[in-house]
């Protein structure tokens, strides 16, 4: 009891509103900082580097098939390009256009007598009919689907590691006051280290081969001193 006598009576010499607004900013910055954790252990992970691993080797295998399946398709024109991502947006601008306007209710394409080619609009002959149908087949072909998706899933992984901000370790020990603390020590190499498995797996993506993963410590856990910081603010 008297030992908290005294670190009252110093506190209160010491302008405790001052020492209050100090570790107010401190506990700011420790929430800052649990945040980034949170994220990069999140993305960066063994379990999210395996997913992130299979999800590029699902979108090359996937569009390797996809390209198969759109040469063997281009070779029934005598035009370049059949198959291509600007020949897919011509396809889906005359889809939007039949099912809105030309042939609102029907499926697509439309293959009634009377149907008139959507870009042209001259009647359609039977092998122009079967061309049409074939062209939309492909385009629903689920090997192509598979391949979109995978390319979407890699494309949200990869915006989300471009978008993890990892500040500098010695900044975030000074801002946090961790400086020569075990905790602070268990952040700084979480920090490093959370540097070089982004840039592995930013590498990778770009078709870099390393046979050296970096090694991602256990987290820190900033729960025990947020709790303290949070004590001592409310005593002051």
């Amino acid at each position: 009891k008297s030992e908290r006598h005294k670190a009252l009576a110093r506190a209160l010499q010491e302008n405790p509103d001052r020492q209050a607004d100090l570790l107010e900013t401190q506990a700011r910055h420790l929430r800052e900082v649990d945040s980034f954790v949170r994220s990069a252990e999140n993305v960066l992970s063994d379990a999210a580097l395996q997913n992130f691993e299979h999800r590029l080797k699902d979108a090359a295998s996937t569009a390797e098939a996809a390209r198969a399946a759109r040469d063997s398709f281009a070779k029934q024109s005598d035009l370049t390009g059949i198959g291509t991502e600007a020949w897919k947006q011509l396809w889906e601008s005359a889809r939007r256009y039949s099912e809105t306007l030309a042939y609102p209710g029907e499926s697509f394409p439309a293959m009634r007598e009377d149907a008139l080619c959507l870009l042209c609009q001259q009647p359609l002959s039977r092998p122009a009919a079967h061309r049409l149908t074939e062209f939309e087949k492909f385009v629903q072909d689920d090997v192509q689907q598979r391949a979109d998706r995978a390319r979407s899933e890699l494309h949200s992984l990869l915006t989300r590691l471009q978008a993890l901000n990892i500040p500098a370790s010695g900044t975030q020990l000074r801002q946090t006051s961790l400086r020569g603390t075990p905790v602070g020590q268990d952040l700084r190499a979480f920090t490093v280290s959370a540097k070089l498995r982004l840039r592995y797996m930013l590498r990778t993506a770009r078709g870099f081969v390393s046979s050296r993963v970096p090694r991602l410590p256990q987290p820190p856990d900033l729960g025990p001193v947020q709790i303290a910081v949070r004590e001592e603010v409310n005593r002051l």
